[in-house]
């Protein structure tokens, strides 16, 4: 049988009810129902517990076995985004103080919350004292500055990027080395991978661009840069001649390519690794779109539009004669009395759309149309995206579609939640009061009231919430746990399950075997 790491509150030292369950740490609060939050971290698994004497009460923290109090005010934490490293700032004698990771810093007279790499290995923060702006990236403190701009931390750590301006003029710090001066600047940055930096900064009056140590420009008006998320592929547009409305002439520069000019362009978009483009321009009172150097329209006018994940298919909404249409994979779909949501999903291999007609609602996924109902909800997808589901409701009944078959109707059901790999899909149905909980076929109840469902990668184990009046009861794999208040779960990578709640004012992490 799989381990289930627990977070409870229980009341300190009385058994939680269940057999097998191992205390492995615990904290106990001041008083029962205080305005509580608990945070689950892990490398190792410990818990962060952030609580107060009611509303305008005392405020503490707990971590790492230690209480944090005194202070006049405070934030909610702040974690690293693998959840291994924590942050908070606290206010006391009208000074900001900043704890990482246990670590104080300050006092200040205003600071920010961490910038943290993503596996919480780096860190970097800013702050003002003595009227002047200062940063302390991982340990390492520079500025003095008169004025700064929020600075970037790449997603390892390893590169950040800071405006700011000293003396009446204006700097770029790319990981200390610093360019400049100039007479304005707009925040300088990073790609996600730290591939190329660039921005934009003004001298005369006159706008230009660095992007990488290249230089470009003089011009009247400019917007961007903007880069691939990986790769070395760059973006930006410009006007010349703005102030001579018959000379006035837009521009699109793709990685040093030129597209122009034309009477009004958009700004443009890159792919995630940089190999296509887009934008838009418009020129005669019509509206066009360039996907990858190809022309398409005349339209009225164009709207949404994304590429879809990661790779370098693009999709576009546009306008004619008052209706509505959308572009995807060189097929076109329309024309529509509206286009309510346009989204691509991140796995790079699917896309919705969801479409009002008629009074009736309709959603494309991935260039299959599914309609007309009364509503559509969003849909979900596997973590692959080869696996899809969405709920909708036409007659006054609830139905879902799950890999294009449908199930239902229903007086009630809630959305669908699919294991990571596809394997198995997690619904909620029934009525009012009498609400049953299907996962993957095999059925559980009837319950009055149905909370959160969560299903592991693998699609072996399962549970979710079931609501008994003022408490909480949590069902893992069929198996009752409760009643707590305030649940919240998860599965690890490894598909064993956490989860919260509250239940009298101890703070405990136990292990059930």
């Amino acid at each position: 049988m799989r381990r289930i790491i627990v977070i409870l509150l229980l009341i300190a030292g009385v058994s939680v009810g269940h057999s097998g369950i191992k205390v492995i740490g615990k904290h106990s609060l001041l008083k029962k129902h205080e305005l509580c939050h608990i945070w689950v971290l892990k490398n190792p698994w410990r818990i962060f517990v952030h609580y107060s004497l009611g509303y305008y009460g005392e405020r503490y923290f707990y971590i790492d076995g230690k209480v944090y109090s005194g202070f006049e005010n405070a934030d909610e934490p702040v974690f690293s985004p693998d959840m291994s490293k924590w942050a908070f700032i606290m206010r006391k004698k009208n000074n900001d103080y900043l704890y990482i990771n246990g670590a104080e810093y300050g006092p200040y007279q205003s600071v920010s919350f961490p910038k943290f790499s993503s596996d919480g290995s780096k860190f970097l923060f800013w702050y003002q004292k003595g009227g002047k702006w200062s940063i302390n990236y991982n340990g390492t403190v520079f500025g003095n500055y008169d004025f700064m701009f929020e600075p970037q931390l790449i997603s390892d750590g390893s590169k950040y990027a800071v405006g700011y301006q000293k003396n009446g003029k204006y700097y770029a710090s790319l990981n200390g080395a610093v360019l400049g001066p100039y007479d304005n600047l707009f925040s300088p940055g990073f790609n996600r991978s730290g591939t190329l930096y660039g921005f934009k900064y003004s001298m005369d009056k006159m706008k230009y661009f660095c992007v990488n140590g290249e230089l470009f420009g003089p011009y009247d008006v400019a917007d961007g840069p903007i880069f691939s998320d990986a790769g070395s592929k760059y973006a930006f547009y410009y006007i010349s001649d703005y102030w001579d409305i018959e000379k006035r002439a837009y521009y699109v520069n793709i990685s040093g390519k030129l597209y122009g000019p034309y009477p009004e362009s958009g700004v443009p978009r890159l792919s995630y690794d940089g190999s296509a483009f887009a934008f838009t321009y418009k020129k005669g009172g019509k509206a066009y779109q360039v996907v990858d150097g190809k022309t398409y329209g005349p339209y009225d006018k164009t709207i949404d539009s994304a590429f879809i994940g990661k790779s370098s298919r693009f999709i576009f909404g546009y306008i004619v004669g008052g209706k509505e249409y959308f572009s995807a994979d060189g097929k076109e779909y329309g024309g529509f009395d509206k286009i309510t949501d346009f989204h691509a999903v991140p796995d790079e291999s699917m896309y919705w759309v969801i479409c009002q007609s008629g009074g009736k609602k309709y959603i494309n996924i991935n260039g299959t149309e599914y309609g007309g109902f009364d509503e559509v909800d969003w849909p979900v997808f596997s973590r692959d995206g080869s696996h899809f589901a969405f709920l909708y409701q036409k007659g006054g009944k609830y139905y879902y579609n799950i890999d294009g078959k449908e199930k239902g109707g229903y007086a009630y059901a809630g959305k669908p939640v699919f294991s990571g790999d596809g394997s198995i899909v997690g619904l909620a149905y029934g009525k009012t009061g009498k609400l049953t909980v299907d996962i993957g076929g095999k059925t559980f109840g009837t319950f009055k009231d149905i909370g959160r469902m969560i299903i592991s990668e693998d699609g072996k184990n399962f549970a979710f919430i079931v609501y008994e009046g003022a408490k909480e009861v949590l069902y893992y794999n069929g198996t009752k746990y409760g009643g707590y208040e305030n649940v919240d779960m998860q599965f690890t990578e490894k598909g064993t399950l956490i989860f919260s709640g509250m239940k009298g004012k101890d703070v405990i992490l136990a292990e059930i075997d």
